[in-house]
């Protein structure tokens, strides 16, 4: 089970099955996004990051959101057959850098972000994870047992 992050958290999502033909010509792609989340995150009716108390990468679009139904670039659209990777480093109490990994290669590492809550403005984070379309399947892994990351160690190999 997964407990708030105090440090190092680090997590993978692995799109096993999507939508098998393209959406009709006015319809959205089907999306899946990631990110973290604070306690109070309302996990029905929105995404990752269309609020403060959580942020996230959508792979609709390759935006990056935290605090806005609107997000700015960040990377490539994501889809059927990619693993995501969430990671975040509590620096000290006061600043998070969250990285995130595309097929197990780290694409950005210099977010600095500041989670909401109600209760408290420095809230416990949680893993969260989206997506809208019934069609989408999804193995999310959190390394525990014998499950490896496809993102190796970023401390141990200086990645970060």
């Amino acid at each position: 089970a997964w407990r708030p992050c105090q440090g190092i958290g680090y997590f993978e999502v692995a799109i096993i099955s999507g939508e098998s033909a393209p959406p009709p010509a006015n319809a959205p792609p089907a999306c899946v996004a990631v990110g973290i989340c604070s306690k109070s995150f309302a996990l029905g009716g929105k995404m990752p990051g269309w609020d403060r108390k959580s942020v996230g990468y959508h792979g609709d679009d390759g935006n990056f959101f935290h605090g806005s139904g609107r997000g700015s670039q960040f990377h490539r659209r994501f889809g059927l057959g990619d693993t995501i990777g969430v990671g975040l480093i509590q620096l000290d109490q006061n600043t998070t850098l969250l990285f995130f990994t595309l097929n197990g290669t780290l694409f950005h590492s210099s977010k600095f972000i500041t989670v909401r809550d109600d209760a408290r403005q420095k809230p416990a984070l949680y893993p969260v994870v989206a997506l809208d379309h019934p069609s989408l399947a999804l193995v999310v892994n959190f390394g525990t047992g014998n499950r490896s990351f496809l993102f190796d160690d970023p401390l141990t190999h200086g990645a970060l």
